[in-house]
Formats: C-alpha cells, structure tokens, sequence
C-alpha cells in the first residue's frame, strides 16, 4: 500500500513539474524605470539603413513596441503569433527593434517573411534600447495608446490575444 501511495506520489509531483514548465504565468509590468510614454528614439531601417524616429510615426495611432533577439524563441514565436492575427493589429503601428547587426536582423526580417506585413523593422545601431527602456529580459513589449501613453508593459513574451485586448479594453485604437 506504501508503494502505491509513494508512486502515486512521485506521479503527481512529476506532472506538477511538467505542468508548471508549460503554463508559464503572463505577467504585466507595474512599475517601471521609464517614461510613460513612447520615448524619442533614433533607430535604423533593415531595408535601407535610414534613421527612424517616433516623428516617422502615425501619431493618432496605437504603438506596439517591441524589442527582441533573432535567436529567442520566444522572440521568433510572438513574431509567429502577430503574423497568424495582423488584421487584428490593422490600425496599429507594430515597431520591432533589435540590438543585434543589421545584418542578422535583416536575414531576420526577409527569412521569417516579416516584409510581407505592415511591420516596422529596425536596428538599434547606437544602443539606446536599454537606456530608453527597462528591461532584463526579451521579447520586451510595450503598448502606447493613440496618444502614445503606455497602457501596458510586458518583460516577456505575452499572448497575442492579450495585446489585442489591451488595444480594446485600454482605449488604445
């Protein structure tokens, strides 16, 4: 009986662990060592190298920002989910922005077919990313309203339907 009950045991505890490797929590950041709003920023364009700047911007539209690794699969995943529900995000300006070489961003952008969509894709050239922006961890993502005042804020990876529902809930369209 001591058996069945320690296996049963041992069986829960392994299920528990697995459980909690997949259900990773979505957690929203609170309080932040930033602006509250969509910073002023000089990046570059992937396909020409020319400066981009929030003046480039649709300024009555919503901003989702987001800062990310070629090489993060979490990263290459939320690209993956945006691209599955872009009519969701058709009044919204999605900014994607890497630290990385042009060169690895670029081969980025055209292999995972991101030019085929309303994305803007830039590097940061200067590093000025974790100095407009606190973060440890990527994808970081930001969402700015219309009048591009952060509604919300993520240091992870977040569901999409989440960031469509921030944009309603929040006013951000």
């Amino acid at each position: 009986m001591k058996k069945i009950f320690l296996f049963i045991v041992l069986i829960s505890a392994v299920n528990t662990l697995k459980a909690q490797e997949y259900e990773k929590p979505v957690f929203e950041v609170d309080s932040l060592k930033e602006a509250d709003t969509l910073p002023n920023f000089t990046f570059y364009t992937v396909k020409d190298s020319l400066k981009f700047t929030p003046k480039m911007l649709k300024r009555d539209l919503p901003v989702l920002f987001i800062s990310f690794n070629t090489d993060c699969d979490h990263c290459q995943n939320e690209v993956e989910n945006i691209k599955k529900y872009i009519d969701e995000f058709k009044n919204i300006q999605i900014v994607m922005v890497s630290r990385q070489p042009k060169k690895e961003v670029r081969n980025f952008y055209f292999s995972k077919r991101i030019n085929e969509y309303p994305i803007i894709m830039l590097f940061d050239a200067d590093n000025q990313l974790h100095k407009l922006f606190d973060f440890d961890y990527i994808p970081m993502i930001r969402q700015y309203n219309a009048h591009w005042k952060r509604i919300a804020a993520f240091n992870q990876q977040a569901p999409v339907m989440l960031l469509i529902e921030n944009f309603k809930r929040k006013k951000g369209r």
